[in-house]
């Protein structure tokens, strides 16, 4: 998981926050088990379940708990995830 995390956290295109996901998979760093985790993990946390609510933060903070709870990255690229996250839903 530290290939995905550094790939994460090196992550600075924020102008054109729609190309975050690809960039990380498309990544040549990763191995195809950590590009499948991080696919695996966009697929569950873009989910309606916790986007749903109006309040974006509530939705935000719903995210990165699921994240911080059920996958070994830090808090600053889970906040990158999230914060990708976010702009699908504004």
């Amino acid at each position: 998981m530290k290939n995905l995390e550094n790939t994460i956290l090196s992550f600075d295109n924020w102008s054109q926050p729609w190309t975050f996901r690809e960039t990380i998979l498309k990544s040549k760093a990763l191995s195809v088990d950590e590009s499948k985790k991080f696919e695996e993990l966009w697929n569950k946390v873009s989910g309606v379940e916790f986007w749903r609510d109006y309040d974006l933060v509530l939705s935000c903070k719903a995210s990165h708990s699921f994240i911080r709870e059920n996958y070994e990255l830090s808090d600053n690229a889970i906040a990158k995830i999230v914060r990708a996250l976010s702009y699908n839903y504004r």
